[in-house]
């Protein structure tokens, strides 16, 4: 979803004049600043990429009742982004953005969380220049699948929105436009205070 809404904003942004997509099925989306590789994501032959870029974004992500073997789960929420990672190390590219999760944590029992984390720590461990770990909250938007258990929390959040502020504020719901414009800024004025972005910070930074 995020993905999907940054790289509408990257292709009307003068500031990109080269946009390749990399994702598992073909996109409808038609621009002359678009290439697309359609790849499985799992198994990428980066020989196929152009290495003269400036920023990955990394907007990979699935959930436990789409993927419910664990196994599977860590090979697409830990492997992908740091395979991506080691490419943008390897090749120089100077930024790379992903997008984690609140509450993630390398040493917590909950075993999304732990992944969440444990990604992080990896990504991190590539030492790219910038690099940006967005940690938002429930994320609001238009997704292409219906999924009953968000659309009941997005009410709830909603509905007692009031609720979230002093230490509950950094858990409130958070748009995933705004997360994309966030990704957008960072690409083009980048920061040097911050690798985890959280919640909080990304509404900052979407507006500023």
């Amino acid at each position: 979803m995020v993905g999907g809404i940054l790289l509408d904003k990257l292709l009307h942004d003068q500031a990109f004049d080269y946009v390749l997509s990399i994702s598992r099925t073909s996109l409808k989306t038609e621009n002359t600043k678009l290439d697309q590789l359609i790849l499985d994501l799992n198994h990428v032959d980066f020989s196929q990429v152009r290495k003269d870029i400036d920023v990955v974004f990394c907007c990979i992500g699935t959930t436990a009742k789409k993927t419910p073997d664990q196994e599977l789960y860590k090979t697409i929420d830990f492997g992908i982004p740091t395979n991506f990672a080691a490419f943008s190390k390897e090749n120089n590219i100077p930024m790379f953005q992903v997008i984690s999760a609140l509450g993630a944590d390398k040493d917590s029992k909950i075993f999304y969380n732990r992944t969440k984390g444990e990604m992080e720590e990896a990504v991190l461990n590539q030492h790219i220049p910038y690099t940006y770990i967005l940690q938002p909250s429930l994320i609001e938007g238009p997704r292409k699948e219906f999924r009953l258990g968000e659309k009941i929390s997005i009410g709830l959040f909603s509905l007692f929105s009031w609720a979230f502020v002093g230490k509950l504020k950094p858990y409130s719901k958070i748009k995933a436009d705004t997360i994309a414009q966030t990704m957008l800024r960072l690409a083009i004025n980048p920061i040097t205070t911050d690798n985890r972005i959280s919640s909080e910070r990304i509404k900052e930074l979407a507006v500023n």
